[in-house]
């Protein structure tokens, strides 16, 4: 069992507090567009190399929407990470177009060093949670510890 936990949740027997929403997007390197050129469109995905974290429940598809349209895009990764870190180094190093966290990509979007890519679709939010055993007594450091984390969502993750 992880502390936290960031997605939909699966039933289980586990207590989870929601602690902020996570909100996600396409992302490459301006080097990287400039190559291969900027998909004004989700099937134009396919095209692409695809940077891929593989545990999404979607799977190697990505869920986008635009103005109550759905799309759902199958990918075939070039490479996969389980590390968000390392997905946003490949990214920002030229490698190909990545699905991640704002919170994970903020500094690179500012610096320039990434650029949002198809900036008029959206990948649904999820949550971001704090997630520890269902018990009728929730020890005061459990306590104490999803009180901080839920003042420190409050503001940018980092």
């Amino acid at each position: 069992m992880s502390p936290s936990e960031i997605g939909e949740l699966k039933d289980s027997s586990l207590r989870a507090r929601r602690l902020t929403d996570n909100r996600r997007r396409l992302v490459a390197s301006p080097r990287y567009l400039d190559r291969h050129g900027r998909p004004a469109s989700p099937e134009q995905l396919l095209a692409h190399k695809c940077l891929h974290f593989p545990n999404l429940a979607s799977g190697d598809r990505w869920l986008l929407e635009r103005d109550g349209e759905t799309q759902l895009v199958p990918i075939s990764p070039w490479l996969r990470a389980n590390d968000a870190a390392a997905l946003l180094d490949a990214s920002c190093a030229g490698a190909g177009i990545s699905l991640l966290s704002d919170f994970i990509t903020g500094e690179a979007l500012q610096s320039g060093a990434l650029e949002t890519v198809l900036p008029g679709w959206s990948v649904p939010v999820t949550g971001i949670y704090a997630v520890y055993p269902e018990a009728s007594y929730v020890p005061a450091k459990t306590r104490a510890f999803v009180d901080f984390l839920l003042k420190r969502s409050r503001g940018p993750l980092s």
